[in-house]
């Protein structure tokens, strides 16, 4: 676990200040979120990480222009933790795209 507790609180922070400067629907705070569900996803807290990590995924499909890139690794996350959960995806826009 090292370190894991003082990086999620850092994250937290930045997001929290992130908000209140860009406001809550500004795709800049995909990059806050995408790392916070990840790092939730490994301390073995999935079912926290999802709504964190489709708020991401929301961020980035809103983007201008979109991050074909940064979208993928959204889906990704978000698919990893579903499946931790033996979840599926709600929305097709939540699934990986095929290779």
């Amino acid at each position: 676990q090292g370190r894991f507790p003082e990086a999620e609180r850092q994250i937290r922070e930045c997001l929290r200040v992130q908000e209140l400067t860009l406001g809550r629907e500004n795709p800049a705070l995909a990059f806050a979120l995408a790392p916070l569900g990840e790092l939730l996803v490994e301390l073995g807290r999935a079912e926290e990480a999802v709504p964190i990590l489709r708020r991401a995924l929301k961020l980035r499909e809103a983007a201008t222009p979109v991050d074909p890139k940064r979208l993928a690794e959204s889906k990704d996350a978000l698919e990893r933790a579903l499946r931790l959960l033996k979840r599926a995806p709600d929305s097709p826009s939540e699934r990986p795209n095929p290779e």
